[in-house]
């Protein structure tokens, strides 16, 4: 992937994982570019089908694109950062996450945004003005 492609993904994540929020800036470690759809699914690496991920969210959505809501049980598409507004299926809530569409919900519990660890370090990021 070329630098510049990389910094357009950055810069328009505003240096954050697209999925969870958690900020580049504090984290010891590079961030992934992730397909939102899959290239074994037909997706593209264009920056319209790349988000900024941190490793946590890249590697539990891994290749899937949907999920079961927990609240219907349905099978509903995983949100996708680059065609959809975080706030429009998100809300924080303390230091959870919470899903206000099936997609939030859905994307929340499986890629489990709520565990301890990540609330934990919420809580931190919430705390020092790191977190939106």
């Amino acid at each position: 992937m070329s630098g510049g492609l990389r910094a357009l993904i950055e810069t328009r994540a505003n240096g954050r994982c697209e999925y969870c929020m958690a900020p580049v800036a504090i984290c010891a470690y590079t961030f992934h570019i992730e397909h939102c759809i899959p290239r074994s699914a037909g997706g593209s690496s264009d920056a319209s089908n790349l988000a900024l991920a941190c490793a946590a969210c890249n590697l539990r959505k891994s290749t899937h694109t949907s999920a079961l809501d927990p609240e219907t049980n349905n099978k509903v598409a995983l949100f996708h950062p680059v065609k959809e507004k975080w706030a429009n299926h998100f809300q924080l809530k303390g230091t959870l996450i919470i899903g206000r569409t099936s997609t939030g919900r859905a994307t929340a519990a499986f890629l489990q945004l709520n565990s301890p660890r990540r609330r934990a370090a919420r809580a931190a990021w919430l705390a020092t003005g790191l977190w939106p």
